[in-house]
């Protein structure tokens, strides 16, 4: 068997199938789905992959993805008994869920699963260590639910890489 036959028999069965953050190996699980996602996006059109990320997208809801850093929903999620270091390799997994999502979105042009009201998973910074010391000091930047108020999100953001 070949790479390429190898990695598409892989797309198919695997999605994340875990429904708590909580339990083992279920960071790995999300990453795998989401590369395995970002492979066949990239190598296969058609209706398997479409809903491959869409249903990702609906379990990235189910188990509260979009609500890491809502002070409402810690505690409804498991967020608030995590550490800062894993809530941002969450971060990260959600963050690429919403690329793959987006980038459907864009190529079938069909409405985005991910609403951008709905989310309240802070902004990637940069390298883990610098991020999880401002997230301590409780710098978060979040998607203003405004869209008027992006300009002061991105000033937010230029305004830290300087």
């Amino acid at each position: 068997m070949d790479l390429d036959t190898a990695l598409s028999s892989l797309v198919e069965p695997s999605t994340a199938q875990t429904p708590s953050i909580s339990e083992p190996n279920v960071l790995n699980e999300w990453r795998t789905a989401c590369l395995l996602a970002w492979y066949g996006f990239y190598q296969y059109q058609g209706q398997k992959i479409d809903d491959f990320i869409s249903n990702l997208a609906r379990k990235a809801y189910h188990i509260g993805l979009h609500q890491i850093d809502s002070l409402s929903n810690l505690s409804t999620f498991g967020w608030d008994l995590l550490s800062e270091a894993a809530a941002e390799e969450w971060r990260h997994v959600w963050w690429s869920i919403y690329l793959l999502d987006t980038h459907l979105s864009y190529s079938t042009a069909t409405p985005s699963q991910i609403q951008p009201d709905s989310i309240g998973t802070a902004l990637l910074r940069g390298d883990l260590a610098s991020t999880t010391a401002s997230v301590r000091n409780g710098a978060k930047t979040l998607i203003p639910t405004d869209q008027a108020d992006l300009w002061k999100v991105i000033q937010e953001i230029v305004a830290v890489n300087d």
